[in-house]
């Protein structure tokens, strides 16, 4: 490794210690004392107080002072012109030199240009400090703080990226994966890191085999020019209900209007009662809210999430009206004790089957089981038992 480069115009005092491969230019001044590691390099017009410590391959820009008390870990990029103090409340008529308070910047940290680290508040490793910012409290590693004074907005990656604000963020450049937990930011272990999640709902691996048909399908609905019911609708009507076993299917805007449309239709309003699951798509329960009716909900049946038939009798009341069933995640709910618990009490029984499409039980499929049933084709949603 070649021999530290000081430039002729740079003042550097006794007992001063640069390692190999450093270079000092123009018009620098490195004080009595200062320790520079290897590899470092110090812009133009740079000051390095007494006994300040930098560690290898620091980038020092210009016109940039490190004084007194202050320490800089490896790896550290100082920007064009920031500061560090050593005293909170400096007076030029009064000695302070026994107040220096103690800086340290940590490994691989950026400080941004004309930014500023008020004395005794230390900057975390990898953390990043946006250009002009005044940091007045300590600086979390990894932590991406801007403003005056500086708050963190967010987390930067070891290699400088900003990272996405989610529990568990993943370097959209480099890969790596972290772990947040309040205002700790740490990389995940290696093995949390290397693969990618397997997601929850995969739309593209569903539709890889239908794509020619889906896009064939796109393409009949644009040229028709029929954007809104027309000859498409219709046909996903008829095929919806010979495959239902029902009388007739309607097709409406989204799932939730189809339970306030079924609600309506069945005349339910003001002062009746609709029983329901506690545990479901607010859907449920909103389309009753919407026609000013009162939901009474029951609680699930531990084994299958849907909502517990046997519940059902224990909350009806002169002024209940009918029962919405949501069969989820494809389960279908236990419809055979449903059926007579309604048939018993004179109510109408409402499949909320969004999740549920062509699942099947023995009397048949869902959707064919109540008087009216409710479907969804929001695709992350439409999920059938297998």
């Amino acid at each position: 490794m070649a021999p530290p480069f000081v430039h002729s115009s740079a003042v550097v005092d006794d007992d001063v210690r640069i390692g190999d491969g450093s270079r000092v230019w123009h018009f620098c001044h490195v004080s009595q004392g200062a320790r520079i590691g290897k590899n470092a390099s110090l812009g133009q017009n740079v000051f390095v107080g007494r006994g300040v410590t930098l560690g290898n391959g620091v980038k020092v820009q210009n016109n940039v002072s490190i004084y007194e008390g202050v320490e800089i870990d490896d790896d550290v990029f100082l920007g064009p012109s920031c500061v560090f103090t050593n005293v909170l409340a400096p007076r030029a008529f009064i000695e302070k030199k026994a107040e220096y308070h103690p800086t340290r910047v940590g490994r691989g940290a950026t400080v941004g240009a004309n930014a500023t680290i008020v004395c005794g508040n230390h900057v975390g490793p990898y953390a990043l400090v946006g250009a002009g910012a005044v940091v007045t409290r300590d600086v979390p590693a990894y932590g991406l703080v801007v403003g005056n004074p500086a708050r963190r907005v967010g987390w930067s990656c070891k290699c400088g990226v900003r990272l996405p604000d989610a529990p568990r963020p993943r370097c959209p450049s480099c890969g790596q994966s972290y772990i947040v937990e309040g205002e700790v930011c740490r990389p995940a272990p290696h093995a949390e890191s290397a693969p990618d999640p397997i997601p929850l709902v995969d739309l593209r691996a569903e539709h890889a085999p239908l794509l020619p048909a889906l896009v064939r399908a796109f393409e009949r609905v644009v040229s028709s020019g029929e954007m809104i019911l027309g000859e498409e609708v219709r046909a996903f009507e008829h095929e919806a209900a010979q495959t239902l076993g029902v009388s007739h299917a309607v097709g409406v805007s989204s799932g939730t209007d189809a339970l306030l449309v079924s609600l309506m239709a069945l005349g339910i309003g003001p002062g009746d009662e609709v029983v329901t699951s506690a545990y479901s798509f607010f859907a449920s329960a909103g389309s009753i809210a919407r026609t000013l009716a009162t939901p009474v909900f029951v609680d699930i049946d531990l084994n299958t999430l849907n909502i517990d038939a046997n519940a059902i009798a224990s909350v009806i009341t002169p002024r209940t009206k009918a029962i919405i069933v949501p069969h989820l995640f494809g389960l279908p709910a236990d419809m055979r004790t449903i059926a007579k618990i309604a048939a018993a009490h004179g109510l109408f029984v409402i499949e909320d089957a969004a999740q549920a499409f062509m699942a099947k039980t023995p009397e048949g499929p869902v959707g064919g089981l109540g008087d009216i049933a409710c479907f969804s084709v929001f695709p992350p949603k439409s999920r059938c038992a297998r």
